[in-house]
């Protein structure tokens, strides 16, 4: 930014004492916590001009619009006059945010607040960050043997009129390949009354917008609409049995008091279809066989 060899350049702001204590100590904070998840809202960057070593300079400062321009921090012109997000804010938050998401159905458990010595007319020049954990259904925090978990996912979907049914379902098979969480199809009517079929996608909040991009890139659409939903899972995990047909890997999971637990194993799909092609079997035939074996195993 300064058109000049980096070992010329003479730090002004950036260089004093509570730049560099902001980067080193959110630095070793994060570190110490190691969170799964860093979440943001978009950074109001001010308006106007503000003073500093360099003069007057417009708002956002030079440094904070280049590391924003490398970055998909989401950013808004407040109302504000002046600077309301510096280059280290700026840096720190393309560097350790993992998404720019509403904050998923949590339990919080610390709650920190830090005040700047500036004052800006009209808002209070303060930031705040809370810790928080994954978050019981409502309703059942008293039974902690529960596993009932409430967690954010955005929803991404699009309208496709101009694609055979064989590309749509390339484009899903695809996009379950790429990281998305659950993806189906739905038969609409569009304006004009035309046929047309709706691709919904389940992504995690951090992995939505790269998602979105692949829905573009797969089925050409104009458009991908998203919402942000909530949803109730029950950890799960996946068991490899041994069976009379070789190993056979099983969905598992369980839910209830330990008076009223209930269980499900399930064999993968594309193993039964895969088994009942190599011995000529019955799909059904073979998934109940192999559910069968492994609740009695379990």
């Amino acid at each position: 930014m300064h058109g000049v060899a980096p070992d010329s350049v003479h730090f002004h702001e950036v260089g004093a004492a509570d730049s560099i204590v902001d980067v080193v100590l959110n630095s070793f904070l994060l570190l110490k916590l190691n969170p799964e998840a860093v979440y943001a809202t978009p950074l109001a960057l001010g308006n106007g001009t503000f003073i500093c070593e360099h003069g007057e300079l417009p708002v956002p400062a030079p440094a904070t619009a280049e590391i924003l321009i490398h970055s998909e921090v989401p950013v808004y012109a407040s109302s504000h006059e002046g600077e309301l997000t510096t280059p280290t804010g700026a840096a720190l938050i393309a560097e350790f945010v993992t998404s720019f998401a509403p904050l998923p159905c949590s339990r919080p458990v610390a709650l920190g607040f830090g005040a700047g010595s500036r004052e800006v007319p009209g808002a209070a020049n303060v930031l705040r960050a809370l810790s928080a954990e994954p978050a019981l259904l409502a309703g059942l925090k008293a039974r902690p043997d529960e596993q009932l978990f409430v967690e954010g996912v955005t929803q991404l979907e699009c309208n496709l009129d101009h694609l055979s049914a064989e590309a749509i379902a390339f484009a899903c098979e695809e996009l379950l390949a790429a990281g998305a969480l659950d993806v189906w199809q739905e038969p609409i009517v569009m304006k004009k009354g035309r046929l047309a079929t709706k691709l919904i996608m389940l992504a995690a909040p951090e992995q939505a917008t790269g998602l979105a991009g692949k829905i573009i890139e797969f089925t050409g659409t104009l458009g991908v609409r998203s919402s942000y939903l909530e949803r109730t899972v029950i950890p799960r995990e996946v068991l490899t049995l041994d069976t009379s047909y070789g190993p056979v890997p099983f969905k598992a999971a369980e839910a209830g008091p330990p008076s009223q637990r209930t269980q499900w194993l399930r064999p993968e799909h594309d193993d039964v279809a895969r088994l009942a092609r190599e011995h000529g079997l019955a799909y059904s035939q073979l998934y109940a066989e192999l559910q069968e074996y492994a609740e009695k195993l379990t």
